[in-house]
């Protein structure tokens, strides 16, 4: 991450982009496309984009930097809407500090003959097609184009540039007809598949809780190598590789939003049960559990139902504070963290506080919140990380800067501590994480956390 990283995740790993898109002839795309948007902002806050296919106006649509609200303000979501439209695609993004701003901003638009046109958003890290200053995106759409001018239907191309692809990532299409998922043969990245309650239309989207946004009925994941299409002609699929399921283990502990349920298992759930395991390897003396808002609140409730001890809300996240406010002012670490985070004085002060937070990188923007905490009047800070500890870089997508910074490289268990400026300090082991993603547990890369690599390890 570059100089002007935005102290917005509180040192988490970034990778995830939301990506959404519908077939609906008849209803409005538009509307639709846009409240998916807005149930995957967790996803990516960097930029946000829409896109419309109509039988009469052809394809059009919106991007830029901001958040969905930013971008796709009221005006605009009325000046793309069209009785005609019959599909839209809608992307959020997370950027990195070489790959920022509009020209990142997806969809990706491509003109083909005869006046066809495609449009491709994307979630993750395709290897080695970052080339002539395109992104990996980029340079797929391109390698699209080529296939599909070499005659072949558009489902088929685009199951021979997967074919020649590795990397972790999940991709929608939206052409003049039809829209399109596509996972990568590992299934890194999530996709799901489902239909409007009305039968009116498709939809595939990065989690079930875009498709609960727009009530409409989940049908299945799609499969790792898979090509999912769906139009008039209904669902159409096919394998372009065969499955070898490896969901990154940070869908369950990050960047999933709770609602959200991922081969049938409940994100909320996942994490309540990665708390309640952190309480089985041990409870200091204390006398309240408080959460990081978000993900860490769950497993903190989890924690809290197994020892016993109450949890409280002493942390108020600020959702209103602008994320470009804080890059933009390159405030201090601590003053951006006390921007995002309030702390309850009335639940803090003069107690023994567990503090449950759903993973630590560098270490930095944690070592802020303790000291916030201590300010605020608590008397001993146990924090407990329902993760563990983050040592290995991942080589399919996730930006995490160099492993020489991250804390459990850095420091043995009392360096940590004194680092953290805590009492103590306990992470998640990894058989617990793997008892708490059920049935997923032989399926999720951890390659982060225990540095066994699913693929072959190559250079970002």
């Amino acid at each position: 991450m570059g100089e002007c990283e935005p102290i917005y995740e509180f040192d988490k790993p970034r990778e995830a982009c939301g990506v959404f898109g519908v077939y609906a002839p008849g209803e409005d795309v538009v509307q639709l496309a846009y409240l998916g948007a807005e149930a995957l902002q967790h996803r990516g806050q960097d930029a946000a984009g829409l896109m419309v296919s109509s039988s009469e106006s052809g394809m059009y649509g919106v991007k830029d930097e901001g958040l969905v609200s930013e971008v796709l303000t009221d005006n605009v979501v009325n000046g793309l809407k069209d009785e005609k439209a019959h599909s839209a695609i809608a992307h959020t993004r997370y950027g990195t500090s070489s790959q920022a701003g509009f020209d990142s901003a997806q969809p990706i638009y491509r003109e083909l003959v005869n006046g066809r046109h495609f449009a491709l958003v994307h979630n993750g890290h395709i290897e080695g097609l970052t080339s002539d200053n395109k992104s990996d995106s980029e340079t797929f759409a391109d390698m699209l184009v080529e296939e599909i001018r070499q005659g072949e239907m558009i489902e088929r191309a685009l199951m021979r540039v997967a074919a020649k692809t590795d990397g972790a990532y999940s991709i929608v299409i939206m052409t003049d007809d039809r829209v399109i998922g596509l996972r990568d043969r590992n299934g890194f990245r999530p996709l799901e598949l489902g239909e409007l309650k009305n039968g009116g239309g498709f939809v595939i989207a990065s989690e079930t809780a875009a498709l609960e946004q727009i009530d409409a009925d989940h049908d299945r994941q799609i499969l790792p190598g898979e090509v999912v299409s769906v139009g008039s002609h209904g669902i159409w699929s096919d394998m372009y590789a065969d499955p070898e399921p490896k969901l990154c283990a940070f869908e369950y502990i990050y960047f999933a939003r709770p609602s959200t349920e991922i081969n049938d298992i409940s994100v909320h759930e996942a994490r309540k049960t990665m708390g309640r395991l952190l309480a089985e390897q041990g409870v200091p003396e204390a006398d309240a559990v408080v959460g990081v808002p978000d993900s860490g609140v769950p497993a903190a409730k989890g924690f809290s139902e197994a020892s016993g001890i109450p949890d409280v809300i002493g942390l108020e996240k600020n959702r209103y504070i602008s994320r470009t406010f804080i890059k933009d002012n390159q405030l201090s670490r601590e003053k951006a963290v006390g921007l995002k985070l309030t702390p309850l004085k009335s639940e803090i002060k003069g107690q023994r506080l567990i503090v449950v937070d759903d993973s630590i990188v560098r270490g930095t923007t944690t070592r802020a919140l303790t000291s916030m905490l201590r300010h605020a009047g608590a008397e001993e800070v146990h924090l407990k990380i329902a993760s563990p500890p983050y040592k290995w870089p991942c080589f399919y997508g996730m930006d995490t800067g160099n492993p020489d910074e991250f804390l459990a490289n850095q420091h043995n268990y009392e360096g940590m501590v004194k680092e953290l400026g805590v009492d103590s300090l306990d992470y998640l082991s990894i058989d617990n994480l793997k008892h708490s993603v059920g049935p997923m547990a032989g399926k999720i890369c951890m390659a982060c956390l225990d540095g066994d690599y699913p693929t072959p390890k190559t250079v970002k």
